[in-house]
C-alpha cells in the first residue's frame, strides 16, 4: 500500500476521488504524487515503512508476504525477500 491511503487504514477515499478502480491503480497514482510504499496491516490497522521502494514497486496494491529485518525506531523493514501471498 502506500502511506496516503495506509494512513486513512483504504484506498477508498482517494481511489473514489481519482476515479480508480484497483488497488494498485490506486497505489501507483500515489507513489507517482510523493507518497512512499509501505507495508500495512490491516489487523493491526498500522504500516510500516519500506527501505528500498525499487523492489518493491512492482507489488504495489497487491497483498505480499516480506522477509527481512525490523528497524523498531524507524518502524522500517529493511527486505531480505518479498512474494505475492498466497
Amino acid at each position: 500500500m502506500d502511506s496516503a491511503c495506509a494512513g486513512a487504514g483504504s484506498h477508498d477515499q482517494i481511489a473514489a476521488k481519482e476515479g480508480m478502480k484497483t488497488a494498485k491503480e490506486c497505489t501507483l497514482w500515489c507513489i507517482d504524487n510523493g507518497s512512499k510504499l509501505v507495508l500495512y496491516s490491516a489487523e493491526a490497522k498500522t504500516f510500516y515503512g519500506l527501505d528500498d521502494q525499487d523492489k518493491v514497486r512492482d507489488y504495489a496494491g497487491e497483498k505480499v508476504t516480506v522477509v527481512g529485518t525490523y528497524d523498531g525506531p524507524t518502524k522500517t523493514i529493511h527486505i531480505q525477500s518479498i512474494t505475492v501471498a498466497p
